[in-house]
């Protein structure tokens, strides 16, 4: 997969698990990599660290990912 697709499978697991956070983070995407991205701050840096679990627990166990992705193919926005 390329970075837009792994930013487009990553906005939609985070807005589905805690949306309020996904309307904060900023993201940008390349063909290898994504990043994402907050303003510095003591609060934002609790968000990030919100979203890193997020992350984590998406990544953590490959037969979930891949449940959550059948279960929300039409959700994601692929490139």
């Amino acid at each position: 997969m390329n970075g837009y697709n792994w930013d487009a499978l990553i906005q939609c697991y985070v807005s589905k698990v805690d949306p309020d956070l996904m309307q904060e983070v900023e993201s940008d995407p390349e063909a290898g990599m994504v990043v994402a991205y907050m303003r510095h701050s003591s609060e934002n840096l609790e968000k990030m660290k919100r979203f890193e679990a997020h992350i984590r627990e998406l990544l953590q166990d490959e037969a979930s990912l891949f449940q959550f992705i059948e279960q929300h193919l039409d959700d994601i926005d692929w490139q």
